[in-house]
């Protein structure tokens, strides 16, 4: 879950100064931080063994891929947080 929080809070923090990175700065401080954390999926069982495929199958396939990314990507198939388009590919 922290990791989540760490990328989205990056994701902010590397956008340019200006309106859109200070909404999304006064946006963050307004969630409560229990109530974000409660809807974040946890890196657990399923998610680990949805990572060891994904990275087995990337290695496989000659891709290069973030562990911190592929972390996260488990995270999300896991739990059914994939969009439509990605069903059926190596990330499902």
């Amino acid at each position: 879950m922290t990791l989540t929080i760490a990328e989205i809070r990056r994701g902010i923090l590397e956008k340019p100064e200006g309106k859109r990175r200070n909404a999304l700065d006064v946006l963050g401080l307004q969630v409560p931080k229990d109530q974000a954390l409660s809807r974040i999926p946890p890196f657990d069982e399923q998610a680990a063994l949805v990572w060891a495929r994904l990275t087995a199958e990337g290695k496989a396939a000659g891709w290069s891929r973030k562990e911190l990314d592929m972390t996260m990507a488990s995270v999300a198939s896991a739990n059914d947080c994939m969009s439509p388009p990605m069903r059926g590919t190596l990330w499902d």
